[in-house]
């Protein structure tokens, strides 16, 4: 919330009751429906590179972690109070929000997202490795829960078919799950939405604020939201999005310029150019909820996890981009993720999927696709801490990147045999 101290006591928790927060800051121009690449291509702020640790990380041997020394913090902060510990170690890992988008034009990656108890907001950030930096885009808006007419009406607007807050934002983000990720190509990150970004808001306090000939511009659901990391903007898609449940799975699909959906029985591949979904087939397929994905685009294939069973055990399902088709790869699988507590992203080094877990058999697997082989990784160094965890890979520099809520670890994993 701008200008008030966030509350950000973690607890493990499956309900989600929110914390009220004071009023937003001023309007803003609306985003835009249309989904093109920024006219802004400056990557700011600039950040000046940490040679000294782009040296270490360079020389990391295969299979090896290296602790980051203590991260910055920057941005946008104004909605911080001046005590607020996130200003010393970044926006934290939020359960079931703990996916970060590798983005590679600007050499960073971008998250958000909405954790249960804590942490409703709508903040988006960016990490640099090159600068050990944290970067805030966008400080984040008071959340719409619970909050009386009086207060929607000073508060919230209908655009594009969307509610929002008065600079553009969703009023109370929900998680991510597994559908947070970027498209290079246009440059947002997106994600699938089947909450209307305003989850646990009260339609008809909304409609009393607003009237009910505005609240019948409100567009239902499902559409995606979008962040523009160059203008630092939130945006809709309100129509023809594929149908999705409150946990979804996105993936971008580059050489389709597309975005993949799975997610309640139901997939589809949207084209943002002709603003299209084309309904996939979801016989043979996988996935539940919690689960996580991981894209190789080498084999062109969407890898899913599903959470572990009581003995350890999962399925791993295999989806081929490129014939359209399911198979159950091991239906027994020695592990398995969870979109909770771990991530799941593609090594292009390695050339395997790399799961982190916290489940049964937790830690580091790497899993083979054309092999149909999972491994756990042997880790030297000093292994990562656990927690509200944040995670992806970076192909700039060869690494996995882990981050706990407070410390920064990357680990390098063997490189594949040519």
């Amino acid at each position: 919330m701008r200008n008030q101290a966030s509350p950000l006591l973690l607890a493990i928790c499956c309900a989600c009751p929110l914390l009220g927060s004071p009023a937003s800051s001023a309007a803003e121009p609306a985003p835009s429906t249309k989904v093109e690449p920024p006219a802004v291509s400056k990557v700011e702020p600039e950040l000046a590179p940490d040679k000294d640790l782009l040296a270490s990380i360079a020389a990391l041997p295969d299979n090896t972690w290296l602790k980051l020394p203590p991260l910055k913090v920057t941005g946008d902060l104004d909605w911080l109070g001046p005590k607020d510990s996130i200003r010393q170690v970044g926006p934290r890992g939020r359960d079931y929000s703990n996916k970060a988008a590798w983005m590679p034009d600007r050499k960073r990656a971008i998250f958000a997202g909405g954790g249960h108890n804590v942490h409703p907001l709508n903040d988006v950030w960016e990490y640099d490795l090159a600068s050990n930096t944290w970067v805030c885009l966008y400080g984040a808006d008071a959340p719409a829960q619970g909050k009386p007419p009086e207060w929607m009406k000073d508060n919230l607007v209908i655009r594009d078919g969307a509610l929002q807050t008065k600079r553009g934002g969703p009023p109370r983000l929900s998680h991510t799950f597994d559908g947070w990720s970027y498209d290079s190509d246009r440059r947002v990150a997106f994600m699938p939405e089947s909450l209307r970004g305003a989850v646990f808001v009260d339609s008809k306090t909304v409609a009393e604020a607003l009237g009910a000939e505005e609240f019948a511009k409100w567009k239902p659901a499902p559409f995606f939201l979008t962040f523009d990391p160059y203008a630092r903007k939130w945006g809709y898609v309100t129509e023809n999005a594929p149908k999705c449940g409150r946990d979804p799975s996105a993936r971008y699909i580059a050489h389709l310029k597309s975005w993949w959906v799975s997610s309640g029985g139901s997939m589809g591949l949207y084209d943002p150019e002709k603003k299209a979904t084309r309904v996939l087939s979801t016989k043979g397929g996988g996935g539940g909820y919690g689960s996580s994905t991981a894209y190789d685009p080498d084999t062109r294939s969407v890898v899913v996890v599903v959470p572990p069973d009581k003995d350890g055990k999962a399925v791993t399902w295999v989806y081929s981009i490129n014939t359209e088709t399911w198979k159950t790869a091991q239906p027994s699988a020695p592990t398995g993720g969870c979109s909770a507590s771990g991530y799941f992203d593609y090594d292009t080094r390695a050339k395997r999927c790399v799961l982190y877990t916290t489940r049964p058999n937790p830690g580091f697997w790497v899993y083979d696709v054309a092999a149909n082989e999972w491994t756990p990784v042997e880790i030297k160094g000093e292994p990562p801490a656990g927690g509200y965890v944040v995670g992806y890979y970076d192909p700039e520099r060869d690494v996995l990147v882990h981050y706990n809520s407070k410390d920064v670890w990357v680990g390098r994993l063997k490189k594949a045999k040519q």
